[in-house]
């Protein structure tokens, strides 16, 4: 209990800083868009911009994750000579990270959905392909 008490910490602390990134550099605005424009980069962002790219950061962060499970669970496996329940954990640690990454897609879908409905409502027409796209 505690061992996944510490993991459900981790991950929420490292989410809450890559979540929180965006709204440190605020104060750096000008200074920002001075060196994307030198740079090139198109620095004006719509807020489904803004919204697309955290939601691709956290998405890229879960597939980590789900790939340090996969791994760890391989891993176990591997190394269980047999044993039942060493293997019993790997399946269910292999379980439980394919289990997470279908919410983590049936979760983008429905964000994506919801948000071409809401830019139709508005606008009367979707202006881009996708929630995570480049802006």
């Amino acid at each position: 209990m505690l061992k996944k008490l510490s993991l459900l910490l981790v991950a929420f602390t490292l989410g809450s800083v890559t979540l929180a990134s965006p709204a440190l550099a605020t104060g750096f605005t000008d200074g920002l868009s001075d060196a994307g424009t030198t740079a090139g980069i198109n620095t004006s962002q719509d807020l489904t911009s803004i919204i697309g790219g955290i939601i691709g950061a956290v998405l890229a962060f879960l597939g980590v994750i789900f790939l340090c499970l996969t791994i760890y669970a391989g891993v176990i496996w591997m190394t269980a000579q047999g044993d039942p329940k060493a293997i019993t954990k790997a399946r269910e640690i292999l379980t439980a990270a394919v289990i997470g990454l279908v919410i983590s897609l049936a979760s983008y879908a429905i964000a994506d959905t919801v948000t071409r409905q809401l830019q139709k409502a508005t606008t009367g027409s979707v202006g881009y392909t996708g929630i995570v796209h480049s802006g």
